[in-house]
């Protein structure tokens, strides 16, 4: 629940706090325009690099990492983070980049 616990909070601090001058950039992203979905694209300024869409993301993920030891089923916590990853990886390079820490703890 511990280990849960602060899964939870790193990616909910990463998806929502985190700020940064450098962002990671794939050519698709201005695709992605509308209100959830705009995060800053080379801008240079010191600012957080996710979406609105990506907050949301962030505090569901708090939740389930604090409760999902109560489900029996673990196939939904693969799917779930999986999901999660790829598309992080398809709208957000950054996103992606914040999620890999849970992904090698999770899958190895």
């Amino acid at each position: 629940m511990k280990y849960s616990f602060l899964l939870g909070l790193y990616i909910f601090y990463m998806f929502n706090y985190f700020k940064t001058e450098y962002s990671i950039h794939h050519p698709y992203e201005y695709v992605f325009s509308s209100k959830l979905l705009k995060h800053p694209i080379k801008t240079g300024r010191y600012e957080s690099k996710i979406c609105l869409l990506g907050n949301y993301v962030g505090m569901f993920l708090l939740f389930w990492y604090l409760f999902r030891d109560n489900i029996k089923n673990k196939s939904c916590n693969n799917f779930i983070i999986a999901s999660v990853a790829i598309g992080s990886l398809i709208m957000n390079m950054n996103a992606f980049v914040y999620m890999l820490p849970l992904i090698i703890i999770e899958y190895l």
